[in-house]
């Protein structure tokens, strides 16, 4: 998980956190999401 929050940075984690929230699932969830192109 370290490598992934140093690769995407601080404030794109951030955004993911509240995508995560928002949306109710997992941040691994979300970044699933972003790849297949849902949101």
């Amino acid at each position: 998980m370290n490598y992934t929050l140093t690769h995407i940075g601080e404030p794109a984690y951030q955004q993911l956190k509240a995508l995560a929230e928002h949306f109710e699932v997992s941040i691994p969830q979300v970044i699933t999401l972003i790849i297949k192109g849902v949101i």
